[in-house]
Order: C-alpha cells, then sequence, then structure tokens
C-alpha cells in the first residue's frame, strides 16, 4: 500500500507544469505575477494579467493572519482555460509562490476561478499574447 501511494505522489510530481504543481523547469519569460490576497470575507487578484505564450505565471500568495493554512484552488472556467490549474496554501513548502507553464496557449483571454477554503470565489482573466 505504501509503494502504491509513492508512485502515485511521483507520478503527479512528475506532471510538473501540466497539472499546476510548482515547476521551475518552464521555458520562457517569468516576468507575469498573479499575486492572491485573501483573508476574512476578502479575495483580491491582480487585475487583467498578461503574459507571453511561451511564458509562465507566477503566483503570489498573501494571506491574512489566521488565514495561511486556506487551501487556494486556482481553476479554468471552460475547456480552453484548463491549463490555468494549481492548488496551494501559504504554509506550504516553497509556497507562497507557485508556476504555472503557458505551454504555447492560443492568443486568447483566459478565465479561471479562484476559491480560498473558507472564504469564497473570484473570476479573474490572464490574456496571452504573442
Amino acid at each position: 500500500m505504501k509503494m502504491m501511494l509513492m508512485i502515485a505522489v511521483l507520478a503527479l510530481l512528475g506532471t510538473g507544469c501540466a497539472a499546476g504543481i510548482e515547476s521551475i523547469d518552464c521555458p520562457g519569460p517569468n516576468k507575469t505575477d498573479i499575486t492572491i490576497r485573501y483573508g476574512d470575507s476578502k479575495i483580491m487578484v491582480t487585475n487583467r494579467v498578461e503574459v507571453e505564450r511561451d511564458g509562465r505565471l507566477v503566483l503570489k500568495l498573501q494571506a491574512d493572519r489566521g488565514y495561511e493554512n486556506a487551501v487556494v484552488t486556482l481553476t479554468g472556467k471552460d475547456p480552453q482555460a484548463a491549463w490555468i490549474e494549481a492548488e496551494l496554501k501559504e504554509t506550504e513548502k516553497n509556497t507562497p509562490k507557485a508556476v504555472i507553464c503557458v505551454d504555447n496557449q492560443p492568443v486568447g483571454t483566459y478565465y479561471y476561478e479562484v476559491n480560498v477554503d473558507g472564504v469564497g470565489t473570484i473570476d479573474p482573466r490572464v490574456d496571452v499574447g504573442l
């Protein structure tokens, strides 16, 4: 049983950026940050983020005191935005930063949801350009 669990964890880690798991192996520029601030009845996300097709999105969490262990989940709102996927907590190792690879997505606007456990959900967007 332990061996199967270990294999499952290694498989998830091996998926890298495609699954929204933190990775610094994304090609392309690292210029775009999405800052997510959250706490008692509030979620604020960087407004209108633009990124290059070969770039990466860097997620930064800023939790109010008492919300450091809240799980923050990013999910694309439709199949075209499915590449926007991550789940993290401010208290996790190597956080409050995580990376999502853009992986040459078509130029366009992608909508996603940010859900903070115990706080709520907001739906910002990412604009992918050439």
